[in-house]
C-alpha cells in the first residue's frame, strides 16, 4: 500500500513539474472566442476584435459535438487550456478587425507567426482572405489568401498593389476543420535566407501536422508605425464584400517571432531541462523521506 502511494505521488510530482501550460512571451494577440471574453484578447495586450458591421459574427459555445468546429483542439496542445467556444461569420455579412496593432512597437515588422483553427463553410470561388494586415500610411500589407481553386498562399506588398506570393502548394477542402500556422522570417539581407513556413493539419480526418517551406522569398518589407490592425475574413482595407468567405474561427494567435514547430499551438511542448530536474528532485526527496522513516 505504501509503495503504491509512493509511486502515485512520484508520478504526480513529475507531471506537475513538466506539465504547466504558459503563454509565450512572443504573443501579441490571442483571440479564443470564449464565454465572457468573446471578442477579447486573451494575451492581455488589449487588442480587442470588433464586428465589421454590427453583431453578425456569432459565437458557438461549447464546441459542437458534430460538424463545423467539432474537431478543433480541446484542450489546446501547446497550453493545455480548455477550448469552449468559436466564432462564425457568413459569406457576405461581416468580418472581424482588431484594434490598432503597431507592428513596429511590438517588434513584428519582419518576423511573425500567425495561427488559427478554421473551417471554410461558404466560398464564392474567387480569391479571398483568411486574414490580413494593412499599413494605411505606407500601403504595405500582408495577407493569407485562399485562391479561387482553394489553394493557400501568403503575400506581402510594399505598395498595396503588387503582391509577392509564397505559394504553399496546399489545397483546402470545404467543411473541414483545420489548424494553420504561417511563420514568416524576412530578417536576412540575403534573399535566399528569407522564408515563409506553412503548417497545416486536417483535424476532421485526423491527419498529422504537415509543413512546407518557401525559401528564397523576395520581400524584405519593414512595417513602420501604423494605426491599423489585423482583419479576419477579409482584407483590412476593403469595404466591399468581394473577398470574403464564410468561415468559423478559433484560437487565433499572432506572435512577433518566427516560432519553431514545437512552439506552435498544434504542438505539445517538450518539458524543459529545469522542469525535469525539478520533478526528479521532488521524487528524490520523497524517496529519501520514505527511506529514513523507521
Amino acid at each position: 500500500m505504501k509503495r503504491k502511494t509512493l509511486t502515485t505521488l512520484s508520478i504526480a510530482l513529475l507531471l506537475l513539474a513538466v506539465g504547466q501550460p504558459c503563454l509565450s512571451a512572443a504573443t501579441i494577440g490571442y483571440w479564443r472566442f470564449e464565454n465572457g471574453n468573446f471578442l477579447g484578447d486573451s494575451s492581455g495586450n488589449g487588442y480587442t476584435l470588433s464586428d465589421g458591421t454590427s453583431t453578425l459574427v456569432t459565437q458557438t459555445t461549447p464546441l459542437p459535438g458534430a460538424g463545423t468546429g467539432s474537431h478543433f483542439y480541446n484542450p489546446i496542445p501547446q497550453t493545455g487550456a480548455a477550448n469552449n467556444g468559436l466564432a462564425t461569420k457568413g459569406l457576405n455579412n461581416s468580418f472581424l478587425r482588431s484594434t490598432v496593432i503597431d507592428l513596429e512597437a511590438v517588434s513584428a515588422t519582419q518576423t511573425y507567426t500567425f495561427e488559427m483553427l478554421f473551417n471554410i463553410t461558404e466560398y464564392a470561388n474567387k480569391n479571398s482572405f483568411l486574414a490580413s494586415y494593412y499599413n494605411s500610411d505606407e500601403a504595405r500589407s500582408w495577407v493569407i489568401q485562399i485562391t479561387e481553386t482553394r489553394g493557400l498562399n501568403f503575400q506581402v506588398s510594399n505598395t498595396g498593389v503588387g503582391y509577392i506570393i509564397a505559394d504553399s502548394g496546399m489545397t483546402l477542402d470545404l467543411n473541414t476543420d483545420y489548424y494553420l500556422g504561417v511563420v514568416v522570417d524576412l530578417t536576412s539581407a540575403i534573399q535566399a535566407e528569407r522564408s515563409v513556413t506553412f503548417y497545416l493539419q486536417d483535424l476532421t480526418n485526423g491527419s498529422a501536422l504537415f509543413s512546407t517551406v518557401v525559401d528564397d522569398y523576395a520581400p524584405n518589407t519593414t512595417f513602420a508605425a501604423d494605426n491599423t490592425g489585423i482583419a479576419l475574413g477579409t482584407a483590412y482595407n476593403r469595404s466591399d464584400l468581394s473577398d470574403r468567405i464564410g468561415v468559423s474561427f478559433d484560437e487565433v494567435r499572432f506572435s512577433n517571432t518566427a516560432l519553431s514547430e514545437g512552439e506552435l499551438l498544434a504542438s505539445v511542448p517538450e518539458p524543459s531541462a529545469s522542469a525535469l530536474l525539478a520533478g526528479l528532485i521532488g521524487i528524490g526527496l520523497v524517496l529519501r523521506r520514505r527511506a529514513t522513516k523507521p
